[in-house]
């Protein structure tokens, strides 16, 4: 019996000794990073009346006869490096109902007016508009940009895109109400 405290004794200690001496090994390490900033390829400094439409007053009839004067609203870039396109996503912000993708709808409300949306064109060679479908990514290809004016610090651009106010009839089905106009998209340009 002895002999057995003995053993377990001397197995407390070895275990006892063997996890009060561990050791740590540490090394430094100096880890360097190196980063080359470059500045953004584009920078949008501005854009017609801060992207604010103002169609003024119409009749319902002046939207049905194409009456309702279109707005163009131009955008500029400046300083800008290594650019071939710009992608543009239009998502439509507010209260609204479904939209097909050609219009912005305009928003819900007992003060808005109902059956009218607000689509936008492009401007494609020389004076020929064009529809931008809202529902996909629109790319704009340097060539469709005016300017090109260029400096030490990049070049500068603009681009037109037209605004117009459309009945939404064949969409909806809804008879153009009279109300407040308050159509509004979110736009992201990503340039590549």
């Amino acid at each position: 019996m002895q002999r057995m405290i003995k053993k377990i004794m001397c197995g407390l200690v070895l275990c006892s000794a063997s996890t009060g001496s561990m050791a740590y090994i540490t090394d430094e390490i100096k880890l360097e990073v190196k980063v080359n900033l470059l500045r953004p390829v584009c920078v949008l400094k501005s854009i017609t009346d801060n992207g604010k439409v103002d169609f003024g007053d119409f009749y319902a009839l002046d939207v049905v006869t194409g009456g309702v004067s279109e707005k163009d609203i131009t955008f500029d870039f400046k300083e800008c490096n290594n650019l071939s396109n710009l992608r543009i996503s239009f998502t439509p912000a507010g209260n609204i109902p479904r939209n097909t993708g050609d219009y912005i709808p305009n928003q819900l409300g007992d003060d808005k007016a109902r059956g009218i949306g607000v689509s936008l064109f492009r401007n494609k060679a020389g004076n020929s508009w064009e529809l931008i479908p809202l529902n996909k990514d629109l790319v704009v290809s340097t060539s469709e940009l005016t300017g090109g004016t260029t400096s030490n610090s990049g070049t500068d651009y603009q681009w037109k895109m037209r605004a117009k106010v459309v009945s939404t009839y064949s969409d909806t089905a809804e008879l153009i109400t009279p109300g407040k106009l308050d159509a509004q998209v979110s736009m992201m340009i990503t340039y590549e």
